[in-house]
């Protein structure tokens, strides 16, 4: 029993500290709706909520309105997979695959290559 109130406490914790990156990444974004950082975390928070739809307008603006910002372009991905658009997938992959060369991110570029190739075997 107590094993199981432990988790539920933890589970609860864990939720109530999720809310709260939430409220405070929601204020940073109202001082300033052009933070990509913020937009981008934010989005990772709502994935983990199984939102998928409100990751998808964060990540969206953040393609649209700060194509440099190369973080996006892997989750990004991976959640246009999750939602079955695959040739959007694709494409964003091998848009960062572009941009990754361009910053010289060799990390991110075999990353985003990974995922590319996965989606393309499917």
């Amino acid at each position: 029993m107590w094993h199981f109130l432990h988790q539920s406490k933890s589970y609860f914790c864990e939720l109530m500290n999720q809310q709260t990156r939430i409220e405070m990444l929601q204020s940073y974004l109202a001082e300033d709706p052009s933070d990509s950082f913020s937009r981008y975390a934010l989005a990772l928070e709502l994935i983990k909520l199984s939102n998928l739809e409100g990751a998808l307008d964060h990540m969206s603006f953040i393609n649209q309105n700060d194509p440099s910002y190369l973080p996006n372009y892997y989750h990004y991905g991976k959640l246009l997979e999750e939602l079955g658009r695959k040739s959007d997938a694709l494409a964003i992959y091998q848009n960062g695959e572009t941009l990754a060369k361009i910053q010289k991110n060799a990390h991110t570029l075999n990353e985003l290559r990974g995922a590319r190739e996965a989606l393309e075997d499917l």
